[in-house]
């Protein structure tokens, strides 16, 4: 059985990282389509969980403390990677469905009128195990 892990919220992460990088609330907000209000209370709630303090809130000025400048460095570097990866498994399924479109099987489609049955290993099967001859050529209109 796998343990859960202890990870801070994402969403808390994510504010911060924005908050971090655009050096505002008002910016992450605006970013990330909530209000400031509530990235301030994210970054509240991550530097609680935490027990760190990454920034230093002046009147109208956001400050990150030494702490909140280290975070950031590995978040930034985090968030790359997790792109990249991300981007990587994106392309893969890309390639994936592109070569099942250029399948032959899969090249019988149905007419507008509905007449024409679709022909592909997955209905073959189904035919065969319901008892049913198979079709292995997509029916003409009649």
């Amino acid at each position: 059985m796998l343990l859960m892990r202890k990870l801070p919220f994402l969403n808390g992460i994510r504010a911060f990282e924005a908050a971090a990088r655009l050096g505002s609330f008002a910016g992450a907000a605006e970013e990330l389509h909530v209000t400031p209000a509530a990235i301030s209370r994210m970054v509240h709630l991550l530097e609680e969980r935490l027990g760190v303090v990454f920034f230093e809130r002046k009147a109208n000025r956001l400050a990150l403390t030494p702490a909140g400048r280290s975070y950031q460095a590995g978040l930034s570097t985090f968030l790359e990677d997790l792109q990249a990866e991300v981007s990587a498994s994106q392309a893969v399924m890309v390639r994936r469905l592109t070569a099942m479109v250029k399948k032959p099987e899969l090249a019988a489609l149905p007419s507008i009128n509905g007449t024409t049955e679709v022909t592909t290993p997955y209905n073959q099967a189904r035919q065969r195990e319901n008892g049913q001859k198979v079709n292995n050529k997509p029916q003409s209109p009649s």
